[in-house]
């Protein structure tokens, strides 16, 4: 039996919701998109499906990396590796000034080199790693990586003491990443660059005695600001360039079927060239 417009009313009245309209209205197919991609499969996708522009998702260690080549330590260097510690240790790799991102997007993971004083597979450095070190060393409670490090800075050993270990594995990815690559530069970026007033000294001593013959050089991101946020903003008005003169000659952007962000004639299927702009682009 058909329901009268009254009916309707009744039901309305009675309690029961109505689906919310329009673009803000929450979308039972958007939501089981999102948490099927909750793991980070299918989350490019996930979005995209609702949102009328295209879609970018980058790590923000690499994000760092392109701040860092153009407005920080390494505008005119071709070849560094950004080293960057959030619950994890990551490295933005650029190579020839190409942000280097591997053939399947995940290059840079050198949390899992492997090291004597861990078992492989495992992380050698990173926000647990250096909990775990401080409580080795008997510090007390949970502080976190800014908390042991501003102790370290007021003089308490034992936090001293996670710094120089801290150093010293740092120390340690850095020769091995640098017997692979030999960068001209390594910078310290993220939670390290804003403590490399305790980092520095004590990373070259460790360098100095535990890889000698290497020509590392080691120095504190030079960025203004925050170096994920401009890194981002500078990739994406790249993206935007690149599209609009695709769009303006009737080409296409130098895009990936893989979602990298660029692709040019010289580079890896997921590199992203980073000479195309001024080095003065302000973000």
């Amino acid at each position: 039996m058909r329901r009268t417009r009254r009916d309707r009313a009744g039901r309305r009245r009675s309690g029961r919701r109505r689906r919310p309209r329009g673009r803000g209205a929450r979308r039972p197919h958007r939501e089981a998109g999102l948490r099927a991609a909750a793991g980070g499969r299918g989350l490019a996708e996930a979005i995209e499906r609702d949102l009328p522009v295209p879609l970018l998702l980058e790590n923000d260690v690499n994000l760092a990396a392109v701040a860092e080549q153009r407005f920080g330590a390494c505008a005119g260097v071709a070849d560094f590796v950004l080293l960057g510690v959030g619950v994890g240790l990551g490295a933005g790799i650029v190579l020839g000034g190409r942000l280097h991102q591997g053939f399947a997007g995940g290059a840079g993971e050198v949390a899992f080199l492997p090291h004597p004083a861990t078992e492989l597979g495992t992380e050698v450095l990173g926000a647990r790693r250096i909990a775990e070190q401080a409580r080795q060393a008997g510090i007390e409670g949970s502080p976190s990586t800014r908390e042991i490090f501003d102790s370290a800075r007021a003089g308490d050993e034992r936090a001293l003491a996670v710094v120089d270990a801290t150093a010293r594995r740092i120390a340690h990815v850095a020769a091995s990443v640098a017997l692979v690559i030999k960068p001209e530069l390594f910078v310290l970026g993220g939670a390290f660059g804003a403590s490399a007033d305790l980092l520095l000294g004590r990373i070259r001593r460790h360098l100095a005695r535990d890889a000698a013959p290497l020509p590392i050089r080691i120095v504190a991101s030079g960025v203004p600001g925050d170096p994920v946020l401009r890194g981002a903003s500078w990739l994406a008005r790249h993206r935007a360039r690149e599209r609009a003169f695709a769009a303006a000659v009737g080409g296409r952007p130098h895009e990936t079927a893989a979602g990298g962000p660029y692709d040019t004639a010289t580079g890896g299927p997921n590199d992203t060239d980073l000479t195309g702009a001024g080095k003065g682009d302000i973000t």
